[in-house]
């Protein structure tokens, strides 16, 4: 609350939220079901070697929203959990890039790893999602 004061006080910031259809990717359990393994109370890491050239997400104990999160900063788009999964996994997946591999290399990119280790799918849809509209903005005023 403090720092939006602060930036309509100095910039005259005025800013509405509004719902707006956006394209976005949806995480779901693809046809074959999920290929996941529950976590282990142990806590144990998820084990297994990483091809060389290849990218890694290696996690002992994480929730599909927490994994869907962590996969929008690979993906650099909005990502929506959409698999209904809500016990805790490990994670054991490698990949060469996000949708290409690379050349001559039996890597798979990312949404088809996905599919192949994890048995779950990113597929493009829109969805109306909270988005930050804004009405003014100035120049700051001096100290």
């Amino acid at each position: 609350m403090m720092l939006r004061n602060m930036l309509a006080d100095r910039f005259k910031l005025v800013m509405h939220r509004e719902k707006k259809e956006v394209s976005v990717l949806e995480l779901v359990v693809s046809k074959g079901g999920p290929k996941l393994p529950l976590a282990s109370s142990a806590g144990d890491l998820a084990k297994g070697v990483t091809p060389i050239g290849a990218q890694a997400l290696r996690m002992s104990k994480v929730s599909m929203d927490a994994f869907t999160l962590m996969l929008e900063d690979f993906v650099g788009s909005p990502i929506v959990n959409r698999t209904g999964l809500t016990d805790e996994y490990r994670i054991n997946i490698y990949f060469a890039g996000i949708e290409e591999s690379l050349p001559d290399s039996a890597i798979s990119p990312l949404f088809t790893a996905l599919q192949e280790q994890l048995g779950l799918k990113l597929q493009k849809t829109n969805s109306a999602e909270d988005v930050i509209v804004v009405d003014q903005l100035e120049k700051p005023t001096a100290n």
